[in-house]
């Protein structure tokens, strides 16, 4: 759903299985064997660990592509005070 980059941390909002979005912080644990191992501008990676090879890399629609209609995104921007993060 969206991504927070700090840094060498950071969180994201992930949505999985229908079930509704929920916070991660970087290192957290997602599901069994798969964490959150980084985040930047406009995406998430999922490892099996801090330092393994990535499994999934999630990438924020491009602003213009998150205004249009679209099929279900995996993530998309985070608002604040109505601005897109």
């Amino acid at each position: 759903m969206g991504v927070i980059a700090q840094g060498r941390g950071g969180a994201a909002l992930i949505a999985a299985d229908d079930k509704p979005a929920k916070p991660y912080r970087v290192g957290s644990r997602i599901d069994e064997g798969v964490l959150l191992q980084s985040v930047g501008p406009r995406h998430a990676v999922l490892a099996t660990s801090a330092d393994g090879p990535a499994l999934q890399r999630l990438e924020l629609p491009s602003p213009a592509a998150a205004a249009a209609p679209a099929s279900r995104p995996i993530i998309a921007p985070l608002r604040f005070n109505g601005k897109d993060q």
